[in-house]
């Protein structure tokens, strides 16, 4: 199996776009990064969202759920915040062929605006999804503007590229 991988900062839709492809069915398996975030944390007794020393164990989790999915003939589709390089250096899992990645952006503003939305959000927080949304635009050429789009359409548009493969 191929890894499928749809990336993004925080506020560029991927959980509502990930909900909204679920709700549309398909032949793909979705996943959030963010579906295991909470019992996880209580698990660890760290905040998984914010304590970077859990990362790498929570990605080897979703690796291995993901190699589960695939041992079972079914085709996983995963929506997480990570970079190419990300995978590399954590060196996740050499089971797929290849990865493939789509990246779900928006503009500064409309990024800016969502995240003032979220509760508990601090400056410092919103300016690294910022910083991280930059750095996945050179990363990650092909990509989703959620900047105009709803949910909806955009999980029209994920659904398009991930049959590609």
């Amino acid at each position: 199996y191929d890894l499928l991988i749809v990336t993004g900062a925080p506020g560029a839709g991927k959980t509502s776009v990930a909900q909204a492809l679920v709700d549309l069915g398909s032949d793909f398996v979705v996943f959030d990064i963010d579906w295991l975030a909470e019992p996880v944390s209580m698990l660890t007794g760290r905040d998984i969202h914010t304590d970077a020393s859990a990362w790498v164990a929570y990605g080897k989790l979703w690796f291995e759920i993901l190699h589960s999915v695939s041992r079972n003939g079914c085709q996983p589709l995963f929506f997480c915040p990570n970079t190419p390089a990300d995978f590399e250096r954590q060196q996740l899992a050499t089971w797929y062929n290849t990865c493939h990645w789509l990246l779900l952006d928006c503009d500064d503003a409309v990024r800016t605006a969502r995240l003032d939305a979220r509760a508990d959000w601090s400056d410092e927080r919103k300016q690294e999804a910022l910083d991280d949304a930059a750095e996945l635009r050179e990363a990650v050429p092909e990509r989703i503007d959620t900047s105009g789009t709803t949910p909806e359409e955009a999980a029209h548009l994920v659904l398009a590229w991930a049959s590609r493969w």
